[in-house]
C-alpha cells in the first residue's frame, strides 16, 4: 500500500472517531440531572448468519440478541456483521426498534453496518450509507487495505423528548 494511500486511511479513521465524539457530546443534554432525557447507546456485533455455527447459529441466538438489548434498554444500536434476515428478525423481535443501513455490496447485500433506534424516540431525519473507498458512493468499493467493502453508515435524528438533533455514525473495523 503506497504511503499516501496508507495516510487517507488513518486520517479518515481518526477523523471519523474526533467527528463522532464531537456530534456525539454535542447532542447530550444539558442539565439533566434526575436522567430522564439518558441516551443509552450500544454497539453489537450479531456476527452474520452462518448455519454451520451449530448451536450458536442465527436461528438459536436471533432471541438472545433481543432480550440482551431489552436487557440494557438500549435506544441507539450500532450493529456490525448483519446480514438483511437477522435485521429483519431484530425488527420483528424489537417492535419499538426500526433501522436503517445498506449491504456493503449495496442494497440488501453483504452485510450491514446498521443503526438500530427506538421508534418512540426519535425521529428519523435523514441517512446514508457511504464506502470507505476512492470512490465512496460506488456500492461494494474497496479501498485503501481493505479486502472486503468497508462501509459507513450515519443517520440524523430528532431526539422526541429533547427536541434535539444528533448525528449517529456505524462502522466496523
Amino acid at each position: 500500500m503506497s504511503g499516501l494511500h496508507q495516510s487517507k486511511a488513518v486520517l479518515s479513521r481518526k477523523t471519523f472517531l474526533l467527528l463522532f465524539v464531537v456530534l456525539f457530546h454535542a447532542a447530550a443534554p444539558a442539565q439533566d440531572p434526575a436522567g430522564k432525557n439518558a441516551l443509552r447507546v450500544m454497539t453489537f456485533n450479531i456476527r452474520y448468519n452462518e448455519p454451520r455455527d451449530g448451536v450458536n447459529a442465527w436461528t438459536n441466538r436471533k432471541t438472545k440478541v433481543s432480550d440482551v438489548i431489552r436487557f440494557h434498554k438500549a435506544d441507539l444500536i450500532g450493529v456490525q456483521e448483519a446480514q438483511y434476515n437477522q435485521l429483519q428478525d431484530l425488527e420483528k423481535l424489537l417492535p419499538d426498534f426500526a433501522w436503517c443501513g445498506t449491504g456493503r455490496d449495496g442494497e440488501n447485500r453483504g452485510e450491514f453496518s446498521a443503526i438500530l433506534y427506538r421508534k418512540s424516540r426519535f425521529k428519523l431525519l435523514e441517512t446514508k450509507t457511504f464506502w470507505l473507498s476512492e470512490t465512496p458512493e460506488t456500492p461494494g468499493s474497496k479501498g485503501w487495505d481493505a479486502n472486503f467493502p468497508r462501509i459507513v453508515t450515519w443517520a440524523k435524528f430528532q431526539d422526541q423528548r429533547t427536541k434535539k438533533k444528533f448525528l449517529s455514525f456505524q462502522h466496523a473495523f
